[in-house]
């Protein structure tokens, strides 16, 4: 493999997590572009997003993932923590996260409620705990869940307390370790939301104006426009 591969696949293994999550029309687009030119004539959206998962992972090597944990007792005892950090109740939450946590120690995000629990019970060893083991699962989506107050609004106390900061600096140590761009990483996320805006709100569109009304038919002109654009970004973006 020469070293223009090697350098593409380095940056591919920064995104990866995200490529995955791309609509089917981007993948295909990036596929077609980076690796094989001709072959969008023979394959449908789905293979040719097969096919691009292959590359990624022929190029970038051994990629490591998260697995959901499927044990019905991990999932109860997570729900039963979550709500009772909701109720501000710091005791349970942090003993049904360690029910959990006994079963399977795979989740950032749970991590990081823990944390939060700890938190409220004034227990600043076991929260940084907590906290330096969801940088240790997955530093990418401790970044993204930590940030994202609107979605996960439990965790903006502790986003904005001393504890908050040192893991964001925490987790932009552990990035820079494992050469992982940030920054690129959230562009890749906004991306994708931008991509699926439309996809989401067509069901919507077409209850309320039906499929043959001019505002139906000026939202696919505008959907088709935005996959344009979604394009030409995630080709400039892998370029």
């Amino acid at each position: 493999m020469d070293a223009s591969h090697n350098d593409k696949g380095n940056k591919i293994v920064q995104i990866y997590p995200i490529l995955t999550r791309l609509d089917e029309t981007l993948s295909r687009a990036i596929l077609h572009h980076y690796f094989f030119p001709d072959l969008h004539r023979v394959f449908t959206p789905t293979t040719m997003k097969h096919l691009l998962l292959f590359a990624l992972v022929w190029l970038s090597g051994a990629l490591v993932a998260q697995s959901p944990a499927n044990n019905p007792d991990y999932t109860r005892a997570v729900n039963i923590a979550l709500g009772e950090l909701q109720k501000g109740q710091c005791q349970p939450c942090i003993e049904a996260y360690e029910r959990a946590f006994a079963l399977s120690q795979h989740s950032a995000l749970s991590y990081l409620r823990a944390a939060r629990c700890a938190q409220l019970c004034n227990d600043p060893v076991k929260a940084r705990a907590f906290a330096d083991k969801a940088v240790e699962i997955a530093f990418s989506t401790a970044d993204k869940v930590l940030n994202s107050t609107a979605e996960y609004p439990e965790l903006k106390p502790l986003r904005d307390s001393d504890l908050g900061k040192e893991i964001q600096q925490k987790i932009e140590a552990a990035a820079k370790a494992a050469g992982f761009n940030l920054e690129l990483s959230k562009e890749l996320d906004a991306l994708r939301e931008e991509d699926q805006r439309p996809r989401n709100e067509l069901d919507v569109m077409r209850s309320k104006y039906g499929q043959d009304a001019p505002e139906f038919q000026q939202f696919i002109r505008d959907w088709a426009r935005s996959d344009s654009l979604c394009l030409l970004k995630a080709e400039a973006i892998i370029a």
